[in-house]
């Protein structure tokens, strides 16, 4: 067991929502800062390391399934997470919204779960992609216990919540889903659609001890809780990017960044160590 997942693999792809608002507009502007860095500073920005956030721009974006290139992007995803060994590599997330919606979970689930679902789920992908894909001849499949590692225990101990997120142990928050499902009883892989429709209606969902719901009796009033922690970043260009950020925004955007302050009480906060 690693509980030093090393790699955030973002599974929300292989919900494959046909379309998608992506909030943001930090690929922009660090295209812009790219295009006129002059710095001899031999650490130069990359894309894929840098994400700021607090910005509100939107666009629409559509995933189709006869673009072979998407169809590759989604079974690239899969592959990863199938053939990876260690499973505690793996976050399930969604990225949502820019990505797929939560309710696409039972779906993806069942693709990562299930050869079988997979197989019936590519006859509706880009024929020329299912010619070449091995997707077809890859019959690995994640166990019920890999699919709780994945979507449970590995983000809570990424996030260096193991303690008390993600178990059941003593001490633990005591936030439990309950599904209306024995996987004792039935092979997952070959009888996949019994859990995309437990995992679809849940049937209680506990919160700190407490039952939130029942059936389809909702009690949002318990309140929930704000994590932080305390860290060091190297803020030594934070003033230019800020700067260039409200530059940006008051050029081509409605809204400033003095509107979005918040303030949050402190009491509300729980320290991470």
């Amino acid at each position: 067991m690693n509980e030093n997942p090393s790699i955030d693999l973002d599974l929300g792809f292989i919900g494959f929502d046909e379309m998608n608002p992506l909030i943001t507009s930090d690929r922009r502007l660090i295209h812009e800062i790219l295009e006129n860095n002059t710095s001899n500073n031999k650490y130069k920005l990359i894309r894929s390391a840098v994400e700021t956030e607090g910005d509100n721009f939107v666009i629409l974006r559509k995933f189709d399934k006869q673009q072979k290139s998407h169809c590759i992007v989604w079974a690239n995803a899969l592959d990863l997470a199938l053939n990876m060994k260690n499973k505690w590599q793996i976050q399930l997330t969604v990225n949502f919204p820019n990505y797929s919606h939560i309710n696409n979970i039972p779906q993806i689930s069942t693709l990562l779960l299930s050869d079988i679902a997979r197989k019936e789920y590519l006859n509706e992908l880009n024929k020329d992609f299912i010619k070449n894909t091995e997707l077809l001849s890859n019959d690995n499949n994640l166990t019920f216990n890999d699919f709780v590692i994945i979507s449970r225990a590995s983000p809570a101990v990424s996030l260096g919540l193991g303690n008390i997120k993600g178990n059941l142990g003593l001490g633990a928050d005591g936030d439990i889903n309950i599904l209306d499902i024995n996987v004792k009883n039935i092979d997952i892989s070959k009888e996949y659609k019994k859990l995309h429709s437990a995992l679809s209606n849940i049937e209680y969902v506990i919160k700190s001890g407490e039952i939130i719901k029942k059936n389809e009796d909702i009690d949002l009033k318990p309140p929930g809780k704000i994590f932080w922690s305390e860290g060091k970043v190297d803020d030594t260009n934070k003033i230019t990017v800020m700067n260039k950020k409200k530059e940006y925004y008051t050029k081509f955007g409605s809204t400033f960044y003095d509107a979005l302050q918040v303030s949050i009480d402190t009491d509300s906060l729980r320290h991470i160590i």
